[in-house]
Protein backbone atom coordinates (compact mmCIF):
# COMPACT_ATOMS: atom_id res chain seq x y z
CA UNK A 1 0.00 0.00 0.00
CA UNK A 2 3.02 2.51 0.77
CA UNK A 3 4.15 1.96 -2.75
CA UNK A 4 1.15 3.18 -4.52
CA UNK A 5 0.54 5.99 -2.43
CA UNK A 6 4.20 6.76 -3.40
CA UNK A 7 2.98 6.26 -7.25
CA UNK A 8 4.96 3.14 -7.93
CA UNK A 9 2.16 1.30 -9.31
CA UNK A 10 4.68 -1.40 -10.79
CA UNK A 11 5.93 -1.75 -7.38
CA UNK A 12 2.99 -2.08 -5.65
CA UNK A 13 1.63 -4.80 -8.08
CA UNK A 14 5.06 -6.68 -7.32
CA UNK A 15 4.80 -6.52 -3.62
CA UNK A 16 1.25 -7.34 -3.80
CA UNK A 17 1.85 -10.43 -5.59
CA UNK A 18 4.87 -11.49 -3.18
CA UNK A 19 2.75 -11.19 -0.21
CA UNK A 20 0.26 -13.27 -1.65
CA UNK A 21 3.65 -15.67 -1.77
CA UNK A 22 4.28 -15.15 1.80
CA UNK A 23 0.79 -15.92 3.36
CA UNK A 24 0.18 -19.12 1.00
CA UNK A 25 3.86 -20.22 1.85
CA UNK A 26 3.24 -19.44 5.96
CA UNK A 27 -0.29 -20.48 5.98
CA UNK A 28 -0.61 -23.76 3.64
CA UNK A 29 -2.92 -25.74 6.30
CA UNK A 30 -5.16 -22.98 6.64
CA UNK A 31 -6.04 -22.33 2.85
CA UNK A 32 -7.21 -26.62 2.72
CA UNK A 33 -9.73 -26.13 5.75
CA UNK A 34 -7.39 -27.08 8.57
CA UNK A 35 -7.49 -23.82 10.90
CA UNK A 36 -4.81 -24.90 13.89
CA UNK A 37 -4.15 -21.91 16.27
CA UNK A 38 -2.86 -19.41 13.70
CA UNK A 39 -6.11 -18.75 12.39
CA UNK A 40 -5.81 -15.32 14.28
CA UNK A 41 -2.85 -14.46 12.24
CA UNK A 42 -4.08 -15.68 8.93
CA UNK A 43 -7.33 -13.74 9.51
CA UNK A 44 -5.22 -10.45 9.76
CA UNK A 45 -3.08 -11.67 6.51
CA UNK A 46 -6.08 -12.31 4.66
CA UNK A 47 -7.85 -8.87 5.69
CA UNK A 48 -4.41 -6.46 4.96
CA UNK A 49 -3.97 -8.61 1.56
CA UNK A 50 -7.54 -7.88 0.56
CA UNK A 51 -7.20 -3.81 1.33
CA UNK A 52 -4.33 -3.59 -0.30
CA UNK A 53 -5.27 -5.76 -3.94
CA UNK A 54 -8.05 -3.40 -3.64
CA UNK A 55 -6.01 -0.57 -3.34
CA UNK A 56 -3.43 -1.62 -5.88
CA UNK A 57 -6.01 -3.01 -8.41
CA UNK A 58 -9.09 -1.29 -7.95
CA UNK A 59 -12.28 -1.83 -5.72
CA UNK A 60 -14.07 -3.85 -8.38
CA UNK A 61 -17.95 -5.06 -8.07
CA UNK A 62 -17.95 -6.09 -4.94
CA UNK A 63 -17.63 -3.35 -2.81
CA UNK A 64 -20.32 -1.35 -1.60
CA UNK A 65 -22.02 1.44 -4.27
CA UNK A 66 -21.56 4.03 -1.54
CA UNK A 67 -18.30 2.75 -0.76
CA UNK A 68 -16.92 3.17 -4.20
CA UNK A 69 -15.03 6.69 -5.29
Amino acid sequence: MAHHRLGQADQARRSLGEGKGVIDKRFPKLERGDIGTAWPDWLIAQLLYREAQTLIQGGGSDQPEDKQP
